[in-house]
């Protein structure tokens, strides 16, 4: 389908994705807006007026979770797994211990939060930000900003380990990631619109849909070898 949506059109097709409405019941809504502004002359705020109101009285069936909690578990050991093996890289490189902090591991337990509070809140919480967008600043400079902060502290030294245990775990958790990702695929659920071809976009989502777990592994193992091959 025509993928250059306008203002209107994009915050209509944002406030019902939110509400987790399938990718075929927004291409035929918005087909409907398309079709009814090009035989009236009218634009689609004087037709259907706020296009999040409009979306909101549209009668599609909105379940309450799509994202299977397996592929949320798998992020989270994506991301932690990726933080471990990326810290642990340099003190290899360097033939020191690695120096377990307070602080990091503070910053490690906020972002770990936020990540279960998106899980819980979900589709609530993005409805809420698609219809004030400023809110994402929010969350965004909290937690990046506080767990970023952290990270960065000095802070007491809990003790030292083996910079090479930690590698362990942060590779074994991408791979437990990689694997939770790998048996539980995401449903493909791109724009599709009844009056046109859809195959290309239908393509490119599951081209991005297949390469998206292997992410945090391609990102850490790329970080890595930077790290190790840096001068002393």
């Amino acid at each position: 389908m025509n993928t250059t949506l306008t203002p209107w059109e994009t915050e209509f097709t944002l406030r019902l994705r939110a509400a987790n409405v399938s990718g075929t019941n927004i291409g035929d809504a918005l087909e409907q807006v398309r079709a009814h502004c090009a035989e009236s002359g009218e634009t689609p705020l004087e037709a259907f007026g706020d296009p999040g109101d409009y979306a909101d009285s549209l009668p599609f069936q909105r379940p309450t979770q799509t994202y299977p909690r397996a592929r949320m578990v798998s992020d989270a050991c994506g991301f932690f797994g990726m933080l471990l093996t990326t810290a642990a890289a340099f003190p290899i490189r360097l033939g020191q211990p690695f120096e377990v902090r307070l602080t990091p591991l503070i910053g490690a337990v906020l972002v770990a939060a936020a990540i279960a509070a998106l899980t819980v809140a979900g589709p609530r919480l993005w409805a809420a930000v698609v219809a004030r967008p400023w809110l994402l600043a929010i969350p965004f400079v909290v937690v990046v900003g506080t767990s970023v902060g952290f990270a960065a502290l000095p802070g007491p030294v809990l003790g030292t380990v083996s910079p090479w245990l930690v590698l362990g775990v942060g590779v074994t958790l991408l791979l437990v990631g990689l694997w939770l990702a790998l048996r539980t695929p995401l449903d493909v659920d791109p724009l599709m619109s009844p009056v046109s071809d859809n195959s290309a976009e239908l393509r490119l989502a599951r081209s991005l849909t297949s390469k998206q777990p292997w992410i945090y592994l391609v990102f850490s193992a790329l970080t890595v070898a930077a790290l190790l091959l840096i001068p002393r």
